[in-house]
């Protein structure tokens, strides 16, 4: 019998019917297990996606459908003050099958909209991380772990160099201008 390869990496990708302010996913928690996949009792909520939470966070309504117990309690900084709040340790299953074990959730008090998981930074920085906006459509992507520096102001580098090589004297410049290559950055390749 041959054994299927575990992948190097693990991955999941959202796509919207349109431009985002919000990214929520679906998501499934549970209480900590040795084998989260197959012993693990999953809830399935909503997780929103958070750059601004140092960490993840966990509702109080579920924290008490899991009957979690806090391992400790911390202070929490958010827009309403500071306080002092629970802590947990919880399996948070991401789409595709992506799990991160044993991750610490302090807990928010409201789970409006069904969202009761906010994905902080945590686990955003665990892994590649990215948003675009081709066409009015938000597609949001995340891979554990992190694998590849991306880079845009590299890449608008390497294309304008590559287009500029190609441009005739008297073109357009491709950087936009609207005057001509020997006129814009010709001009300092020809001095």
């Amino acid at each position: 019998m041959v054994t299927p390869k575990k992948p190097h990496f693990y991955a999941f990708t959202v796509k919207s019917k349109g431009r985002l302010s919000e990214v929520i996913t679906p998501i499934e928690v549970s209480v900590p297990t040795p084998d989260p996949i197959h012993q693990g009792q999953f809830i399935k909520t909503m997780a929103l996606w958070d750059t601004g939470a140092t960490n993840t966070g966990i509702s109080e309504v579920l924290a008490k459908k899991l009957n979690l117990l806090p391992v400790n309690f911390v202070n929490v900084i958010h827009a309403g003050g500071k306080e002092r709040v629970p802590y947990y340790v919880v399996d948070i299953l991401l789409p595709n099958d992506v799990l991160i074990a044993g991750t610490g959730a302090s807990q928010f008090i409201s789970g409006a909209d069904g969202v009761d998981v906010i994905i902080g930074m945590d686990i955003i920085t665990a892994g590649d991380f990215s948003i675009t906006n081709v066409n009015d459509k938000t597609t949001m992507s995340f891979r554990l772990p992190s694998m590849q520096t991306i880079d845009y102001v590299e890449q608008v580098n390497a294309l304008q160099k590559r287009e500029l090589k190609n441009t005739g004297r008297n073109e357009l410049c491709p950087c936009g201008s609207g005057i001509k290559y020997k006129q814009c950055h010709g001009k300092k390749l020809i001095s």
